[in-house]
């Protein structure tokens, strides 16, 4: 198929092109680990467990990274990652005993993984690559039903059930759903359609917590829960935010709850036998190298009992037994001790291959667990990286946070699905992120599907726009539609005009800080923006809200060094504001707040910064950005500097927008110390 070809060959030339900039411009990244713990029974040899890290979520099951075992590194790859535990593997044995461990992770590891599976498309039948090209408008959509929901679904909108209806009935759709809109809810009533018709169904997203959201959310509704206690809903790779019992271990271990019982039996018999093993060998070595018996003659006296072996030996043979060893002469003595070393030996071999086949069984069960699953939820790389799922096809893939997908792996997930593809995002907020400024490389990962298969020009019959925000304040939601969704935002009735009485100015929703002529931006040691006098005053503003208790407020700022001031100022007075975060953007997709300050940080003698003022990107960088309040939005900026210097940018658009909204304060920073 000459069409896919073109795909694959663009695709890995740009995943190349891609590796060789991360290669470039991130280089590896440390994780710092505790100290090592006993692996579980059901591991093989030359494992190890720790602690969880922090930086977990930049992990994956199958993942192959290094292990910095003090000085020396060793190839391992990730074996189980949960909410509590990591476990690594390797194919050569791992110290335990050094004093710092750490994972060398490097980011272009995925990549690699990636462009074997891309290779695998075009030389294996197993994959349905007219499924992805569907997707990607290369083939026209079919409708597979006439059949509209089978499910009741009272609590969704017209605009949620037409999108219902269009994902039983064709076998390419698209769910375009802005922020607040319930997307995540009409997701997972696509899902329960789909369990109700049948329907095998691979669920993916690029985040973890974008996948454990759908399967919270789908968890709830009564339909689904039977099938969630047969063990038909599976989540593969284990997040915080997993609920509890989804996960592929816990399935899998309720399938093999005996066999695993069996191995901890075993186990414990293992540890006994090795112990025992180990004593004896040191007993030898002692005799061996002791003089005890070197001048009894003819007529020496009886041998007096061994002192030095006395505790190993009661410990492997017993009292009684080992006291008429103890006795006997040092050849009789080690003749004795031998041959129980090989009868130890040879129970340890036995045990051995007792173990290795009931961990077999138990690798089986996993596979089992999936095999079984009607719904199998996990991320996008997930799919690609764990060794089971690779061999796995499904009737459907459902592709969450499409949007955000770099194209390559989108088309390998969707080549995946037997009859169905459903995309579902949002192609106005976050962008996939590329690290190539590469035009070829920009054009076949750094662009969204929605874009490439033309699903939001005029006519596109096969998506559906869910236009009914429950987020945001009336005031903050009409300002987001008419800034990035043409206006087509409607708003839930339930929604007053009247201002949610926060602190600070209480009768605004909308209010907009002009920070000009009183502060300044600087670059910093890790080439990021910092802006003390903004951070200082928005650190101020965050303290007010926050002061009850009562409100949620998030604070976001494009810049990571000036998200990391702003959290240190807020936090630094001594008070604990656990209802305040202050972070980046991309960290805040997602989410939800009740009160958004959103910092643009930049003003002079610098220019302003690309990611709010780009060609590419920043407009889907400050939709997300205010579209997480839910009932204040405060925006501090610089206005004379963004007029001045980029008045066509993003941040005059916005600013433009503020200054002509009715609803909207306009204050000076010099006046903030009046208002109480």
């Amino acid at each position: 198929m000459a069409e896919l070809s073109l795909f694959l060959k663009a695709f890995t030339k740009a995943i190349t092109e891609e590796m060789e900039a991360m290669r470039r411009d991130l280089g590896a990244h440390e994780i710092p680990l505790g100290i090592p713990q006993a692996s579980p029974p059901s591991y093989e040899n030359n494992c190890i467990q720790f602690t969880r890290p922090r930086d977990a979520d930049k992990l994956y099951i199958g993942m192959e990274c290094s292990l910095r075992c003090d000085q020396r590194e060793v190839r391992i790859e990730i074996a189980s990652l949960d909410d509590t535990a990591l476990v690594v593997q390797s194919d050569i044995p791992i110290d335990s005993d050094c004093t710092q461990y750490a994972l060398i992770v490097y980011p272009w590891f995925l990549y690699e993984r990636l462009i074997s599976r891309i290779n695998a498309i075009g030389t294996s039948d197993s994959f349905y690559p007219e499924s992805a090209l569907r997707l990607f408008a290369k083939v026209p959509p079919n409708l597979t039903s006439d059949q509209p929901a089978q499910l009741e679904h009272a609590d969704l909108n017209e605009s949620q059930l037409r999108a219902v209806n269009l994902c039983s009935q064709s076998d390419t759709a698209f769910v375009w759903g802005p922020p607040g809109t319930g997307k995540t809810r009409t997701l997972a009533a696509v899902l329960a359609e789909l369990l109700a018709r049948g329907t095998r169904t691979l669920v993916v997203s690029t985040t973890h917590v974008a996948v454990d959201q759908a399967l919270a959310n789908l968890s709830v509704l009564p339909f689904v829960r039977s099938h969630i206690a047969a063990g038909k809903v599976v989540r593969v790779g284990h997040a915080v935010s997993t609920p509890d019992g989804l996960d592929l271990d816990s399935i899998a271990a309720k399938i093999n709850a005996e066999c695993s019982q069996k191995l901890h039996v075993l186990q414990d018999r293992k540890v006994l036998r090795s112990h025992q093993e180990r004593q004896l060998k040191k007993m030898l070595t002692t005799l061996s190298e002791g003089k005890q018996d070197e001048q009894l003659g003819l007529f020496s006296s009886p041998p007096q009992p061994r002192t030095d072996i006395r505790r190993d030996l009661h410990g492997v043979v017993g009292s009684i037994l080992a006291e008429q060893w103890l006795l006997a002469p040092s050849p009789s003595l080690k003749a004795a001790l031998a041959q129980r070393l090989r009868r130890v030996q040879k129970v340890l071999n036995g045990l051995e291959t007792r173990t290795g086949a009931l961990r077999k069984e138990l690798a089986q069960g996993v596979r089992t667990a999936i095999q079984r699953a009607d719904l199998v939820f996990c991320t996008m790389s997930t799919a690609y990286v764990h060794r089971i799922l690779c061999e796995e096809r499904f009737d459907a893939v459902v592709i969450e946070e499409a949007g955000m997908a770099v194209l390559p792996t989108l088309f390998y997930c969707a080549c995946l699905a037997k009859n169905k593809v459903i995309a579902v995002g949002d192609p106005r907020q976050l962008p996939p992120i590329v690290q190539s400024r590469n035009p070829a490389v920009q054009r076949a990962m750094g662009r969204n599907i929605f874009e490439v298969s033309g699903a939001l020009e005029p006519g596109f019959s096969h998506v559906a726009l869910l236009n009914i925000q429950y987020r945001m304040h009336p005031h903050i939601g009409q300002l987001v539609s008419d800034l990035y969704y043409d206006h087509q935002l409607l708003h839930d009735r339930k929604f007053s005009a009247k201002p949610v009485p926060i602190s600070p100015f209480i009768e605004h929703v909308l209010v907009l800080v002009d920070t000009s002529g009183h502060t300044r931006c600087e670059i910093t040691q890790r080439h990021s923006r910092l802006n003390v006098e903004s951070a200082a005053i928005t650190a101020a503003l965050a303290h007010q809200a926050a002061a009850t208790g009562q409100w949620t407020v998030g604070i976001i700022t494009p810049y990571s060094e000036q998200a990391k001031y702003i959290g240190q100022l807020v936090q630094e007075d001594g008070r604990s504001l656990s209802n305040v975060e202050s972070s980046t953007v991309h960290r805040f997709q997602g989410q939800e707040r009740d009160i958004i300050l959103f910092d643009t940080v930049d003003t002079e003698p610098l220019k302003p910064g690309i990611l709010l003022n780009g060609p590419s990107g920043a407009d889907q960088l400050l939709n997300v950005s205010l579209s997480r309040a839910r009932s204040k939005l405060i925006v501090l900026a610089d206005i004379a500097f963004y007029l001045r210097r980029a008045p066509d940018g993003e941040v005059g658009r916005l600013i433009g927008a503020l200054q002509h909204n009715p609803h909207c304060l306009q204050i000076q920073a010099s006046a903030l110390e009046d208002i109480h």
